[in-house]
């Protein structure tokens, strides 16, 4: 089986590397960054390559590649890296725990679905999304593309989340309610009702509550 080289090498990364080790079938061989973010040659005593030296030693026939960056700037930073390596030709790999419990419901590329999360029947999980330790997906619901449901948050049934979008800890979305593209939902909120793009729920955050959604990840701490 091709080895996997992790994009980044942060705390994202960190957690990817014990999950493809302890948990999957796949065994990672080093870590990547960015040349201006390259500020050491290890990291979990495994090489960390600079991007620009990364065809060169492991070219895309060679490997497989997992990006494992977080929801910075509503997980803008991700889906520009899991859109280059596509492009170059890299096949993109999920990060599924075996601690997992995928009832039925499907996952695409580049997703790191972690320990005790749940994905009901007939849901699905589209590409380069992560979903955080105990996070529920229920049944017939969609979770677009490049999105982050942080810890225990819920979906309802039936539901569907755009592309880009971030669920604080504990934020809750109701049964067959609609959320916009590029929105942020903060910890503890709870939506009732359908979200248009770009929308921020905040439920005790007042400081940043007339904030975009996209700047308010700078203020927000989950």
């Amino acid at each position: 089986m091709k080895p996997v080289i992790i994009f980044g090498a942060g705390t994202v990364a960190r957690l990817a590397w014990r999950c493809f080790e302890e948990e999957t079938p796949y065994s990672v061989a080093a870590f990547c960054v960015d040349d201006n973010r390259h500020n050491a040659d290890t990291f979990c005593e495994l090489p960390v390559l600079r991007s620009s030296e990364l065809e060169a030693r492991w070219p895309a026939d060679a490997c497989r590649m997992f990006v494992a960056l977080g929801y910075q700037d509503l997980n803008r930073a991700r889906q520009a890296a899991f859109e280059k390596y596509t492009a170059l030709g890299y096949e993109l790999v999920s990060c599924i725990s075996s601690k997992a419990v995928i009832n039925g419901g499907t996952v695409g590329k580049n997703c790191f679905v972690m320990e005790g999360a749940i994905l009901q029947p007939f849901s699905s999980v589209e590409d380069d999304c992560i979903c955080w330790s105990g996070c529920i997906v229920s049944h017939e619901s969609r979770i677009g593309k490049h999105c982050f449901l942080a810890a225990h948050s819920v979906v309802g049934g039936m539901a569907d989340i755009g592309d880009n979008t971030f669920l604080g800890m504990n934020a809750t979305v109701r049964d067959t309610v609609r959320v916009g593209k590029h929105c942020l939902v903060g910890a503890g909120s709870l939506v009732l009702a359908d979200l248009d793009d770009d929308s921020l729920v905040a439920e005790k955050a007042t400081p940043v509550a007339a904030c975009k959604a996209r700047q308010a990840l700078r203020f927000i701490e989950i």
